[in-house]
């Protein structure tokens, strides 16, 4: 029953609902806030069960950022000048592309939902070792254009609906064969929808511009329709679990025996780009209706996968000595898919593969545990006869940690079979991509091509071969070995508690694409980029654009990608964590600080990342390896009115690969690592200007990067982001100082404190940029085209590649500023246990509650007597005569006065009638408990002032 009110507490912090004006724009701040919501403090006695419910709403609205309505400063942070956006409204305008329509919204709004109830069903005696709990969960979630940004109009994004349901009933047991059974049944359903704003194909186009302040920058504007069109995913899981426990009489062995079943069932309706998206290299291409590429899906299909999961796990805890605690078990899992996709003998016959095949399999996960502790804890044990606690724990484990496939593994698999009914995707490059007449498509989906341009049907630049996708015969679940070491205790005189924690980790069969239909023959080199080979004849890329026909890179050209899904990568993690924080309990004040460092390296599928064949893997530093961070926290009341905590952690940047922006080396994938050319010695002007301006203004960690690199093709994560730190503030209002009720809260959360610091002492105009989280843009090159007499690619440089300042990068960690009200609505948790006791053998079965047994409630409900705990360690302590003897009288006078307390209240209690009133009841008792705390409230200073600081640190908190 304890569950209830912790979940609630838990899971239902305050609820948020911000104020705007009319216009959509927030009121105070760019995220003022006020909270409002309501959950119950814990469960209500109900007859012979407990309920507990509570709710959020949370509504969050903002400023859209759109390209429509930018000022100069976001449009310079985006790298885009003023008119070079006035120039795409106005060709846009005469084309017929809308600029706007009615369903777009004026505001980013997000409104968020959470209910929860719980019922604990509590056994009618504590001998019938039954109890059965439901939980009922259910969320809401609408965004309306959740990828808004500066450098994309309105009509290009859409709406998101997310609905989640949830049920589950626990059933505990233990039966007269000493087995304790815990039982679990779970439904749960998820369901996501989108909706555009605009039913129209989408567009791109690569604007480069000269800024004001004299820097330049190359952007991608977006418009038309959004490349998300109407979607629909069901998700639903129903399981079952069943554990066994067996406790062995002298405690030395604990066994558990579990077995569970999960069904998955995985729906959607994948229509993602159904209408179409057109791409262009110049606002002077967009304007003269010759886009680069235009792709399209077509024949959309939705898809349907399910899934059985089974499990058996049987594990024991074995205490070999008092001080030595090993555990083993070993877990068998095991999946089916019941919907495996439809065979396609064109693929047996052209790559030797079975695409009907899906990875039904079983896997074994054996794993074992220690734990040692040794000495004993300078600290009390917590009440007479309890154990003290060790000086220090070493713990440590090595075990086979196995992740199992979802549902969805085989959804490409289900939509992309290769059949006639699959799903086909156009791609028509260059001349072959046809001329948009957007009226037309704003009148009729219909009108939208289906098929390239007249007259390149059968040439290399028009393509609406099938892609299919599979899983290798050999595929396998994603699993880890992991081994850990850890000790924790106490240091230097019991004032300093800390944690050293080593952890090894091997991530097995992780997942990389692997294109079968990849014809592996170099038909020329770039002599210019160190001989990188290209996978397409020169006359399969076009002139004046540079883009690549990649079917010319294909063995079969009736089959387009033809991806198999392996699971032959791996990475390793090694991990050091060293934590401290004090020992010596103050109500004033606390604090802890941990460092972590982290080498993390992995293998990677060239198709992801290639600088030669894409077949290879390559093995390296992971792209999300942090190998230093520090976190801390620090709290202090203020006054004790105001406690104050501060969070955060400061950790070293992420790793980052130039890139080119397209493929070009044919494979099919912008996957092609960028060539650092030193500006020296390339006869290209546009390359020579460009990179011997980011060589000479560009961020620190660019033009480490470039010239270490400087004449060769780029390696994988060899660029570095800068330190990056994270913060949040908590104030909370003492509600006995400010004379509040003790169930009504009020706290105010800052994110991001480090940013709000710098706006408040530096200004909105002189912000220094603490307080950001910098992610570079690691496009290094973008084609402008390829000259086929000396066959090699021009390109432009990215004047902000691996930029760092704030001013170049659009992606910011705004301060939100939250103001949460909480209220509890229930009954105090003390006053329900009262009135269950006092119930029982009224109006509820069992027996009555004795005065003995009230009396002691009264006892367990309030702080132990801390004079009976430190008499009871005298000599560990090392209590003198006088020490000792006074504790001794102030213990006598605080027993006598809690036997004058609570003896007469508890016999008060005991003699209740059937029919009672249950307010003054818990009236009565609540005077007690009151006078009780009263008594302890004198005593406790008197006895502190007895203890020398030696003495007082060892006591617990």
């Amino acid at each position: 029953s304890n569950f209830s009110s912790r979940a609630v507490s838990s899971l239902l912090n305050a609820p948020q609902l911000e104020w705007t004006d009319r216009s959509g724009r927030a009121l105070g701040a760019e995220y003022a806030s006020m909270s409002l919501g309501a959950a119950t403090a814990g469960p209500i006695s109900l007859d012979k069960s407990f309920y507990s419910a509570g709710y959020q709403f949370d509504r969050r609205s903002s400023n859209l950022p759109t390209l429509g309505n930018a000022n100069a400063v976001a449009l310079g942070i985006a790298g885009v000048a003023r008119d070079s956006v006035t120039r795409l409204q106005n060709i846009l305008t005469r084309a017929g592309v809308p600029l706007s329509v009615a369903s777009t919204p004026s505001s980013r709004v997000n409104e968020r939902g959470l209910f929860l109830a719980n019922f604990d069903f509590a056994p009618p005696t504590s001998t019938s070792g039954q109890a059965l709990n439901v939980t009922l969960t259910g969320s809401y979630n609408r965004t309306n254009a959740p990828y808004a940004q500066v450098t994309g109009l309105s009509t290009n994004d859409f709406e998101s609906t997310t609905l989640f349901g949830a049920a589950q009933a626990r059933h505990t047991n233990y039966t007269r064969a000493g087995i304790l059974s815990e039982s679990m049944l779970g439904l749960s359903q998820s369901r996501v929808a989108t909706q555009p704003y605009l039913q129209l194909p989408g567009g791109i186009v690569r604007v480069a511009s000269t800024l004001d302040d004299g820097s330049s920058g190359i952007t991608g504007l977006s418009f038309g329709g959004s490349r998300i069109q109407e979607t629909r995913s069901i998700s639903t899981t129903a399981s079952a679990e069943n554990q066994l426990s067996w406790f062995s009489l002298n405690n030395q062995h604990s066994l558990k025996f579990t077995t569970s079943l999960r069904y998955e069932d995985f729906q959607r309706d994948l229509t993602s780009n159904a209408l179409g998206n057109f791409a262009y290299n110049s606002l002077a291409d967009l304007s003269a209706d010759k886009p680069v590429a235009f792709s399209r899906l077509l024949a959309p299909r939705g898809q349907t996968s399910r899934q059985l999961i089974g499990g058996v796990s049987l594990g024991d805890t074995y205490r070999m000595r008092p001080d030595l605690q090993v555990q083993y078990g070993v877990r068998v899992d095991g999946n089916r898919f019941l919907s495996p996709p439809d065979a396609n003998d064109s693929l047996r016959v052209a790559f030797g593969v079975d695409n009907a095949k899906v990875p039904n399999k079983v896997y074994v996960s054996p794993r074992m545990g220690f734990s040692w502790t040794y000495g004993e804890a300078a600290q009390l044990a917590v009440a007479n006869g309890f154990v003290r606690g060790p000086r220090a724990v070493v713990r440590g484990g090595l075990g086979v940690f196995q992740n199992m496939p979802g549902a969805d593994l085989i959804g490409l698999a289900l939509l992309n079979s290769g059949l006639p009914d699959a799903t086909r995707q156009l791609v028509c490059v260059g001349a072959a991509a046809p001329t948009p007449v957007w009226n037309q498509y704003a009148t009729s989906v219909q009108n939208i091509p289906s098929t390239c341009a007249d007259g390149s049907a059968g040439t290399v630049f028009s393509n609406s071969a099938p892609d299919v996708s599979l899983l290798s015969a050999s595929f396998n679940a994603q699993q880890s070995i992991r081994a850990n070491l850890s000790w924790s205790g106490a240091t230097i005189g019991n004032r300093i508690a800390a944690v050293i924690d080593v952890t090894f980790s091997r991530a097995r069969n992780q997942q990389g694409p692997y294109d079968l239909n990849f014809r592996p023959d170099a038909r020329f080199a770039l002599g210019d980029e160190a001989g990188r080979a290209v996978y397409v004849l020169p006359t399969s890329i076009v002139p004046t654009t540079g883009a690549v026909a990649a079917i010319d890179a294909r063995q079969f050209p009736k089959f387009g990608r033809v991806s198999e899904l392996r699971s032959n990568l791996a990475s390793s993690t090694q991990q050091l964590v060293v934590g401290i924080q004090p020992v010596a309990f103050s109500s004033r004040y606390s604090w802890n600080l941990s460092y972590v460092f982290t080498n993390t390296r992995d293998v990677k599928s060239g198709f992801s990342s290639t600088a030669s064949d894409p077949r290879t893997t390559e093995r390296g530093r992971s792209s999300m390896a942090v190998p230093h961070q520090f976190s801390y926290a620090v709290s202090y009341n203020l006054f004790d009115w105001l406690p104050v905590s501060l969070r955060g952690s400061v950790q070293t940047g992420r790793p980052f690969t130039p890139m080119v922006a397209s493929d070009i080396n044919g494979d099919g994938y912008a996957n092609d690592r960028a060539y650092v050319f030193d500006a020296n010695a390339t006869a290209d002007s546009a390359i020579r200007v460009g990179m011997g301006s980011l060589v000479e203004n560009g961020s620190a960690e660019a033009r480490a990067c470039l010239q270490r690199q400087r004449g060769a093709l780029a390696g994988r994560n060899s660029c570095q982001a800068p330190w990056s730190t994270t913060s949040s503030l908590t104030i909370g209002f003492n509600a006995i100082k400010f004379r509040l009720p003790q169930r009504f809260n009020v706290s105010l959360y800052v994110n991001n404190a480090f940013g709000a610091a710098d706006l408040l002492l530096n200004g909105e105009n002189k912000l220094r940029g603490w307080g950001q989280s910098v992610v570079p843009d690691q496009t290094q090159l973008f084609v402008r085209g390829f000259d086929n007499t000396a066959q090699r690619f021009r390109y432009e440089v990215n004047p902000r590649f691996g930029a760092t300042n704030a001013s170049q990068t659009l992606g910011r960690n705004p301060v939100v500023v939250t103001a949460q009200v909480r209220l509890d609505v229930g009954y105090t948790r003390e006053r329900q246990l009262l009135t269950q006791s006092l119930d029982r053998g009224r109006v509820r079965p069992g027996n009555q509650s004795t005065d003995t047994e009230l009396r002691g409630m009264g006892g367990t409900l309030i702080p132990p007597n801390p004079m009976t705990l430190i008499l009871a360690q005298a000599d560990s302590l090392k209590l003198t005569r006088v020490q000792a003897d006074s504790l001794a009288m102030l213990n006598r006078v605080y027993s006598i006065a809690f036997e004058d307390i609570w003896t007469p209240v508890a016999q008060t209690l005991a003699a209740l009638p059937a029919s009672y009133d249950r307010k003054a009841a818990y009236e009565k008792y609540r005077a007690a408990r009151e006078a009780s705390i009263d008594v302890l409230l004198r005593i406790a200073p008197n006895v502190r002032g007895m203890l020398t600081p030696a003495q007082l640190r060892r006591l617990p908190t």
